[in-house]
């Protein structure tokens, strides 16, 4: 395994970021700080699915938004992108952020996720990304 695809073992408490409505992150917990490698500084206004979900196929990212903007919300098991370029999976849950019943952004908070689930998405997210990258 390459220092990029070495996985990085989150064990413990839960994980919580939220968005604006165009996916800059407005908030992170300290735990997510501190499992992903970044300052909270580093975070706060950045995109998610640039600097957090960057290993996440943008098809399940379509999903996640979709699902959520529907209000419906999502929940699976995402693969996060720490700042030292190994990552990380966590079972995660995605919901709308709403003020007077409008959505503002989207909240995910997440939990480790066990070797067996992990061992059963990782071939999903290759397959997907393979794909991907083939439609460039």
């Amino acid at each position: 395994m390459g220092q990029r695809e070495e996985l990085y073992r989150f064990t413990e408490g839960m994980i919580h970021c939220e968005t604006d409505r165009e996916g800059r992150v407005i908030y992170v917990n300290k735990r997510l700080c501190r499992h992903s490698g970044y300052e909270k500084s580093e975070f706060l206004g950045k995109r998610c699915d640039k600097i957090l979900l960057a290993g996440t196929p943008r098809e399940i990212l379509d999903q996640i938004r979709l699902r959520v903007v529907e209000g419906r919300g999502w929940e699976g098991l995402l693969r996060y992108q720490r700042k030292d370029g190994r990552h990380f999976w966590a079972y995660s849950q995605a919901s709308a952020l709403t003020q007077k019943g409008e959505t503002v952004g989207i909240a995910i908070i997440g939990r480790p996720a066990s070797p067996e689930d992990v061992a059963k998405i990782e071939l999903e997210f290759e397959i997907k990304s393979i794909q991907e990258k083939a439609r460039k």
